[in-house]
């Protein structure tokens, strides 16, 4: 789950060497289905204050293997990288 402090249009980004798709109550918002180093993609969705449920389909092909993910508000201009021990809760 992600927890979001208030209600807002939500900006998730990702960041990794293969592919990953990030679903938020079961709806697709980020699609990065090229394995390209590096490549990005970037997705919103209307979040309100609370716990959301997650899903990461995380792809590793050959090589090393990385996912990041980023989040912020619509008119934000600072990303904030998602951890672990930050905003998921397993």
């Amino acid at each position: 789950s992600i927890m979001v402090e208030e209600d807002g249009l939500y900006v998730f980004r990702s960041r990794s060497d293969d592919a990953c798709k990030l679903y938020i109550h079961e709806e697709l918002v980020v699609n990065q289905d090229l394995v390209k180093e590096g490549f990005k993609d970037v997705g919103a969705i209307a979040l309100k204050k609370g716990l959301h449920p997650v899903s990461i389909h995380f792809l590793e092909g050959t090589g090393g293997e990385r996912l990041r993910l980023y989040i912020k508000k619509t008119y934000d201009n600072r990303w904030e990288e998602l951890e672990v021990k930050g905003r998921f809760y397993h």
